[in-house]
């Protein structure tokens, strides 16, 4: 209803799957396979030719090996092409390794500033030995951010000149309805 209406004129769609999520889907009375829900929304848009880009978040939530078939799966579901889509990790994501596990040294009680009483240090075990070699937590850093947004400008900018030309047009055709009611009130 608001693809005429300049204020409501929709650019692009960011669809956007959690890889740490299944993909919703529902039954749809013509068809015997279920559809992705989002595609409701792609059925409308892309006959508008409203351009969309699929975004495959939180990749590192499921195993290395499994990550190609499982952004694999999001990307035929949605029917997108490679080409359209981005695969993120959107915020530093922390892969726990032993030291989490065991208690730190902050951790096992001591005075506001840090330091910790003679009898607390007495009585807490340390092993001097395995500490070093104990893992440490893994944080894989944010990915795949700045390739999306460029692939965000550029399909953007591949929509600019159809743009400037459809707002011209809409233009237009205000300027011209104004012009009508002014003639038509001074008849």
């Amino acid at each position: 209803m608001g693809i005429c209406d300049l204020s409501r004129k929709t650019d692009l769609i960011v669809l956007v799957h959690n890889l740490s999520h299944k993909i919703p889907r529902y039954n749809h009375s013509d068809l015997s396979q279920q559809k992705p829900v989002l595609s409701l929304l792609l059925d409308e848009a892309k006959p508008l030719g409203i351009p969309w880009v699929l975004a495959v978040t939180n990749k590192f939530s499921v195993s290395a090996h499994q990550q190609k078939a499982a952004i694999d799966a999001v990307v035929q579901a949605h029917q997108a092409s490679l080409s359209s889509t981005g695969v993120i990790n959107s915020c530093p994501y922390v892969m726990p390794g032993v030291a989490s596990a065991s208690l730190s040294w902050g951790a096992t009680g001591g005075d506001s500033d840090g330091r910790m009483g003679a009898q607390k240090v007495l009585s807490t075990p340390i092993n001097l030995v395995r500490r070093p070699f104990q893992k440490k937590d893994i944080v894989l850093s944010v990915e795949g951010v700045a390739s999306l947004c460029q692939l965000i400008h550029r399909v953007l900018r591949s929509q600019e000149e159809d743009s400037f030309q459809e707002l011209a047009k809409d233009r237009l055709m205000v300027e011209l309805a104004r012009e009508q009611a002014l003639v038509y009130r001074s008849k």
